[in-house]
């Protein structure tokens, strides 16, 4: 066990014990004491304050006693119960990297080429199939241009990837995703136009 050199770092640990707890992390705590509730409730409190206090350290170097000036405590890994940052609050990111303003091109750009594809059409099944492709391949191209600023500014702003910690994870399958989707739907559009 490390030294914790802030106090408030117990409170907070202790806090999130009993009001919001990491499920994850709980459940690591359990299997490390061999399902002894007691002791996994105190390698829990060590591991959240020792969490907390690296948190509180680092907050009050950058001239600030927390590391997002507001008193809040980021967590680590997987977000809990919080679904993150709200989706006005992302959109309003003072960046030009913004990773939800990056996917409006891509996205408008899938529209319109998907768009000149059922206009070419002249048999109605074409531009029902169109219309279909347009439902996935807008979203997989936004979702594609989202994911890739994203993954630029994780691996370049370390505050960047410390605020957005846990969604890193929850984002690749996704990415995948749409990568697969928007890939098999451009090569089929290049071959039918």
């Amino acid at each position: 066990m490390s030294s914790i050199h802030y106090r408030e770092a117990w409170l907070l640990a202790a806090r999130e014990l009993e009001e919001n707890r990491n499920e994850n992390l709980w459940q690591q705590c359990l299997e490390a004491c061999g399902r002894d509730p007691n002791e996994a409730r105190a390698r829990y409190l060590n591991t959240a304050a020792e969490r907390y206090d690296r948190h509180l350290a680092q907050g009050r170097s950058e001239g600030s006693p927390h590391p997002d000036g507001q008193g809040g405590i980021p967590k680590e890994g997987a977000r809990g119960g919080r679904k993150g940052l709200p989706w006005r609050e992302r959109l309003l990111e003072p960046s030009p990297f913004n990773p939800l303003i990056a996917a409006v091109p891509l996205a408008l750009t899938a529209f319109w080429w998907t768009l000149v594809y059922i206009l070419v059409q002249t048999r109605p099944p074409f531009m029902v199939w169109g219309g279909l492709l347009m439902l996935v391949y807008v979203p997989s191209a936004a979702m594609l241009g989202y994911a890739l600023v994203f993954a630029l500014r994780y691996r370049l702003s370390p505050a960047f990837r410390q605020r957005r910690e846990g969604e890193a994870e929850a984002l690749a399958p996704w990415a995948m995703a749409a990568l697969m989707a928007f890939g098999a739907i451009s090569t089929y559009l290049l071959w039918a136009l």
